[in-house]
């Protein structure tokens, strides 16, 4: 009589603890604001990168959060490459350290993670149309970024020759430049 209360007991305290051993932990859910730091509560879009720092696409530029604070980018009047808008739409990682910005006013920029700035990719290609329409952005494995224009046009973009060829455009603007003040010289003005 005693072993079988003695049984009764232990499973009355078995079934109890039963629920609290297997349970599993709860999800651990965090809301962020501009009362933690970020620069905008209307957020657009997020990625992940390969350092796995976490990019916003916000109403008041580009943020990036460490997983402790929020860091943010936008355009300012003293910037090489000034936004029209700092609200963006949409972001898309590209190939090295790259983040593909789409804005507010239908345009792409080339946010450069590692010099924490934009870049316009159309003002040193003056030969090529601007895209205006940007619908969507899609990236491939091998650095290219195909943009989809909402009025039908498409962009092939290069990201590793699209760097090499700024650098060839700055390159031969300053040869120009250092021909025409020769000739000048030479000409005596």
């Amino acid at each position: 009589m005693m072993n079988t209360k003695v049984k009764l007991l232990l499973t009355i305290i078995w079934c109890h603890l039963l629920p609290v051993l297997s349970a599993q932990e709860m999800i651990n859910v965090r809301h962020y604001s501009i009362e933690d730091g970020l620069s905008q509560n209307i957020v657009q879009d997020m990625l992940q990168d390969n350092d796995g720092y976490i990019w916003l696409a916000t109403w008041n530029g580009l943020e990036k959060f460490d997983g402790y604070t929020f860091k943010n980018y936008k355009s300012y009047p003293t910037d090489d490459t000034k936004l029209k808008y700092n609200r963006l739409v949409s972001i898309v990682k590209g190939a090295d350290d790259a983040l593909w910005c789409h804005t507010y006013d239908d345009k792409v920029y080339l946010f450069d993670v590692r010099q924490e700035k934009f870049n316009d990719i159309f003002v040193y290609h003056p030969q090529i149309e601007e895209c205006k329409l940007v619908e969507k952005m899609i990236p491939l494995t091998n650095g290219i970024m195909w943009i989809i224009a909402s009025d039908g046009n498409l962009w092939r973009i290069d990201e590793a020759l699209y760097k090499k060829d700024k650098v060839l455009f700055r390159n031969m603007v300053t040869v120009f430049i250092q021909l025409y003040v020769m000739l000048m010289i030479m000409n005596g003005y």
